[in-house]
């Protein structure tokens, strides 16, 4: 989509690839599918209406891309040799003649009639299509869980005892993954801080919005001064 997701660290500040809800702004990422643009939702729409009359359907390729952020992560100059890059092919979601019929595209960002408002939703629709797609296609929360889990017994901040609670309770949330998502891009003091803050606020069943928009707002703050000094200090690199 022309944006690149931050990268992820680990606890000695390895590179762990990029995110996948960390592409956007501070402001998008706090809208539901916020990380994702809807470019490819508007063309596939607008490619069907086009063929329709001809029969021919359109189909979307889901593909999970890993490892890219671990040759070259954003803000960064630098490539990191000797990395696998590794291409899953997922689902394929199929929008035919009958999926568009009666649509008309709006002028603008608002729907002005019936037809348009029905554009919009469809609209609407791939975008989940297109994110659930992807993030089947990447294991993305089976990743995300399998890191939690272990780094929870490793470094103690979730207690034994509630550790399978927790489990639970995060796969029964799928605002947990964002939020989780998102603090691996932070460095590793304070991602200990917000995971011992997830694991409380899912045990207790609290809406986990304030947190991601907490997690957020840290992660520019972050990134914003971080990037800008990564960029400086190579380009000086590579001028000297």
């Amino acid at each position: 989509q022309g944006t690149r997701a931050v990268g992820n660290f680990g606890p000695d500040g390895e590179r762990m690839d990029a995110g996948f809800y960390t592409t956007g702004t501070a402001k998008s990422l706090k809208d539901d599918l916020g990380h994702l643009k809807k470019g490819c939702a508007f063309l596939a729409i607008d490619t069907e209406m086009a063929l329709a009359t001809r029969g021919v359907p359109v189909h979307l390729v889901f593909i999970g891309i890993d490892g890219t952020a671990n040759l070259v992560p954003k803000g960064s100059f630098k490539v990191q040799t000797e990395q696998t890059v590794k291409f899953t092919v997922g689902d394929v979601f199929t929008l035919n003649a009958a999926g568009v019929e009666g649509l008309e595209k709006p002028s603008g960002p608002t729907a002005e009639n019936p037809a348009q408002e029905k554009y919009l939703a469809l609209v609407d629709r791939i975008q989940h299509e297109i994110n659930n797609g992807l993030v089947k296609a990447l294991s993305l929360n089976e990743k995300l869980k399998t890191r939690f889990i272990r780094e929870a017994r490793e470094d103690g901040f979730v207690p034994k005892e509630q550790i399978l609670v927790v489990a639970h309770k995060l796969q029964q949330t799928p605002d947990a993954f964002v939020v989780l998502d998102r603090i691996y891009a932070l460095p590793w003091e304070e991602q200990v801080v917000f995971l011992k803050s997830l694991s409380q606020d899912l045990i207790a069943g609290i809406n986990l919005t304030p947190l991601k928009n907490a997690v957020t707002d840290r992660l520019f703050r972050h990134r914003g001064k971080e990037l800008k000094t990564i960029v400086e200090q190579e380009k000086a690199k590579k001028a000297g």
